[in-house]
């Protein structure tokens, strides 16, 4: 068996991969020998292209992923300390348990993403659109959150120890059942959202 559908079965072992994104590799590497002849004027076709892979990333402590496009991406437990995901559009992705820890993601896109146990320790959230997110359980202890956009987002015990919540952050909706907000520093127009939120819990 060749050393890239050993690869390919590792991932699915692993998780990273489901077993139909596997199938999809394994069919493109199937059609990566050279294109036979059609039987239309001799002419070479192309093989199909196979189905579209999530993107997986492991490690990207430090990277520079500004603008990057990781919509949907599977980034569970991923190390992206540091990482700079500025504009980056990481919307419905999976960013169960990673680290985050001061990473730079302003003004990005993680709408209905799942950070659920994700570790954004004084990460930089300024302007960022986490609209509908799941941050149950997460550490936003001194994250930078001015006008962020938390509506309908879940923070259920989540820790905002110290974290910046000004500037006209938008928390309509939010579920705050356990939050900690000790330290939290608010504007009184961000505390009066937060009241209102509470209220309709």
């Amino acid at each position: 068996m060749s050393e890239e559908r050993m690869r390919i079965l590792r991932m699915v072992q692993e998780g990273r991969i489901t077993a139909e994104e596997a199938d999809g590799l394994l069919a493109a590497l199937a059609h990566r020998q050279p294109a036979a002849p059609s039987s239309r004027r001799g002419r070479l076709e192309p093989p199909p292209r196979p189905p579209r892979a999530r993107p997986v990333l492991d490690n990207a402590a430090g990277a520079n992923l500004r603008g990057t496009r990781l919509r949907g991406a599977r980034l569970e437990a991923a190390d992206l300390t540091g990482a700079d995901l500025q504009d980056a559009n990481l919307q419905g992705a999976d960013l169960r348990g990673s680290d985050l820890t001061g990473a730079v993601l302003r003004r990005a896109n993680l709408q209905n993403a799942d950070l659920r146990r994700a570790d954004l320790t004084g990460a930089v959230l300024r302007e960022a659109n986490l609209q509908g997110a799941t941050l149950r359980q997460a550490d936003l202890t001194g994250a930078v959150l001015p006008r962020v956009n938390l509506q309908g987002s879940n923070l259920e015990n989540a820790d905002l120890t110290g974290a910046v919540l000004e500037e006209g952050a938008d928390l309509q909706g939010l579920d705050l059942s356990g939050l900690d907000l000790t330290g939290a520093s608010l504007t009184a127009e961000s505390l009066r959202e937060l009241l209102a939120a509470r209220r309709e819990d």
